[in-house]
Parts: C-alpha cells; sequence; structure tokens
C-alpha cells in the first residue's frame, strides 16, 4: 500500500512501476487506485484518467466533495462507475463496503 500527496507524485509512480514491471511480464503492483478530486497539483479527475490510459483493468475509486450530478458525465468519460465514487464526508465501513461490491473486479 501506498500514500502519496499529489497527483504528479502517484503518477511517477505508475510509470515508474509499468517500466519495472514491463521488464517482468508483470502489471500487478497496484490493484485499486483511491483518487481525491481535489489535488494540491493536478486535478484528479486527470490523475484518474491518466491512470484508467495506462493501466485500463485497474480499479479507480474517486473521493470527492461534488455532487454525483456535478460529475456524473466526467467519471463517465473516464470510465469510473457510479459506484466507486465515495462522497466526503464518508466513513471506513463506506469505503469497505465499496470494495465489497461484487463483480467490482477489474483485473
Amino acid at each position: 500500500m501506498k500514500f502519496v500527496q499529489n497527483g504528479n507524485k502517484c503518477l511517477e509512480i505508475i510509470h515508474s512501476s509499468i517500466e519495472d514491471n514491463n521488464n517482468k511480464n508483470n502489471n500487478n503492483d497496484h490493484d485499486i487506485f483511491i483518487v481525491y478530486t481535489y489535488l494540491p497539483d493536478i486535478l484528479g479527475f486527470e490523475v484518474a484518467r491518466k491512470i484508467r490510459d495506462r493501466l485500463p483493468n485497474k480499479r479507480i475509486i474517486l473521493t470527492t466533495t461534488y455532487s454525483l450530478d456535478n460529475i456524473s458525465s466526467m467519471i463517465e468519460s473516464i470510465g469510473i462507475k457510479s459506484q466507486d465514487v465515495l462522497f466526503k464526508p464518508f466513513s471506513y465501513s463506506d469505503l469497505v463496503s465499496i470494495l465489497k461490491e461484487p463483480g467490482m473486479s477489474y483485473n
């Protein structure tokens, strides 16, 4: 498990991991990405889009203060299911519930 403070660091780690794993023919370092939409350096939507472009079979969960009405077209364009959006404030049990959703395996 890795935690990063900004979107560019996240993308840097993903890029490095992909490069390392390409040498091993393995791309499974990260199973799930939890991305906040308000990052200090780049919008979380853009980070999610770049993750989806590089790792299309990985699960991305967005956390946000936006309403679903305000972001529905954005999450559809990224390929994130509305069930994979946590609206702040949320509890640990909310996250666990999302992770336990049946049929939500992306690999």
